[in-house]
C-alpha cells in the first residue's frame, strides 16, 4: 500500500450532474443616461469569466497559456460558465470534476468553504484567501513553472469553493505509469526526475512547501516524450526554515521523513530530498525502498535489484537519515548520473 486510504474515497467515469448553483443576486438598476449611438459593426461577444480572470469567449485559447491575472473570485456560479461532465474524485476533501468551456477541458475542485485558520495573507492582495488557493496564487505568477499543476481561476460560492484548474490529458498519475511499465527505464526515470526537481525548486523559490510530494500526486503526460505536472497543494505550507511541528504533516505516511518521526519537527527542503529519493527508488524498481516504516530506523535500504553505481550513490544520499547530511535540491542536477547515458 503506497498511500493511506481517505474516508469515502471513490473514483467513476459515469457522467455525473454538476453542484447546484449558487443564488447571485442581481446588480441594483443605474440611473437612466442619454444613449450613445454605436457604430455600424459586428459586436464584441459578451465578456464572461473564463480560465485565467475575465476574459471574452473567444480569447478562451490565449487566456488558459497566461498565468493568473486577477487574484479576486470570479463573479456568478461555475456551473454557468462550465458544462460538468465527469466525476474524477469524490473524497473528504471535496469533488474534482472534469468540465468543458468550449472545446476546452479543464478540472474542477470543488468543496465546502475552509474554516477561518485556513487562510493566508498573499503579498498585493486585499483579502486573506484560502490556503491552497492562496499557494496557487503564488506559483501561478508569471514566469510559471510548465511543471507544475496552474489555476485558471477560482469562484467563491458563499457555502462551497471551486478551483478551475490545468486538466492535462492524455495523463495518468505516475503510479499508475510505473505500475503499468513495472518500472521505468534509467533515461525515462532521469528525465522525470529533472522534471519533478525544476517544480520543487519552483515552488521553493515562491516560498511555497509542497508537503505532500507522492506518486499520486505526480501527473505524467503519455506522450512520446513524458512531461510531469505537480499537483494537489492542499498539504501545502509557508516555506518555514525553522520547520514544522511533526504533528501538522498530514502527507502519505510512506513518504514520511524519519526525522519527523524521531525528533518531532521536519524541515522543507530536505524533506523535498526525501520524497524525491523515496520517488527515484520506486521509478527504477517499481517497489517503495522500505517496506515497512520501522524499517528506515532499523534496517538498510532494500535491495534495488540490478541498479549499482552512480545511481545508488544518489539515491542513497537522498535518503540519509539524518537531514543536515542529505544532498541538496540543486546537487540532485548535478549528480554524476543525472549527467550520464546509461545506469
Amino acid at each position: 500500500m503506497l498511500r493511506k486510504p481517505r474516508k469515502n474515497f471513490r473514483r467513476s467515469g459515469d457522467p455525473v450532474a454538476a453542484p447546484a448553483p449558487t443564488p447571485v443576486a442581481a446588480p441594483a438598476p443605474t440611473p437612466a443616461s442619454a444613449p450613445t449611438p454605436a457604430p455600424a459593426s459586428q459586436p464584441e461577444p459578451e465578456p464572461v469569466p473564463g480560465p485565467s480572470g475575465l476574459q471574452s469567449s473567444k480569447n478562451i485559447v490565449a487566456a488558459a497559456r497566461k498565468p493568473v491575472s486577477d487574484y479576486a473570485a470570479c463573479s456568478g456560479n461555475v456551473t454557468d460558465i462550465y458544462e460538468f461532465q465527469k466525476l474524477l474524485v469524490n473524497g473528504s476533501f471535496g469533488t474534482i470534476y472534469m468540465a468543458k468551456h468550449g472545446w476546452m477541458k479543464v478540472a474542477i475542485k470543488s468543496g465546502p468553504r475552509p474554516a477561518s485558520h485556513s487562510y493566508l495573507v498573499v503579498p498585493d492582495h486585499p483579502e486573506p484567501l484560502y490556503r491552497e488557493v492562496a499557494m496557487m496564487v503564488k506559483l501561478c505568477r508569471s514566469p510559471v513553472c510548465p511543471y507544475v499543476i496552474q489555476m485558471y481561476e477560482w469562484f467563491d460560492g458563499g457555502d462551497t469553493l471551486s478551483m478551475v484548474m490545468e486538466y492535462p490529458h492524455p495523463c495518468m498519475s505516475l503510479k499508475e505509469f510505473i505500475d503499468i511499465e513495472n518500472g521505468l527505464t534509467a533515461n525515462i526515470t532521469r528525465l522525470i526526475l529533472r522534471q519533478l526537481v525544476n517544480a520543487v525548486l519552483h515552488c521553493i523559490s515562491r516560498g511555497v512547501f509542497h508537503n505532500d510530494i507522492n506518486l499520486r500526486n505526480i501527473l505524467v503526460n503519455i506522450d512520446l516524450i513524458p512531461k510531469i505536472k505537480l499537483m494537489d497543494f492542499s498539504s501545502a505550507r509557508l516555506v518555514d526554515k525553522d520547520g514544522y511541528d511533526s504533528r501538522t504533516y498530514d502527507g502519505d505516511f510512506h513518504f514520511q521523513p524519519p526525522e519527523a518521526m524521531r525528533d518531532g519537527k521536519y524541515y522543507p527542503v530536505p524533506t523535498n530530498v526525501w520524497f524525491l529519493g523515496i520517488i527515484l527508488a520506486t521509478m527504477l524498481t517499481g517497489h517503495l525502498p522500505f517496506r515497512l516504516v520501522k524499517d528506515i530506523f532499523i534496517r538498510p535500504l532494500r535491495r534495488l535489484g540490478s541498479i549499482t553505481g552512480r545511481c545508488e550513490d544518489l539515491i542513497s544520499k537522498c535518503l540519509e537519515r539524518n537531514p543536515e547530511d542529505r544532498l541538496t535540491l540543486e546537487e540532485i542536477i548535478q549528480h554524476r548520473w543525472m549527467n550520464f547515458l546509461h545506469p
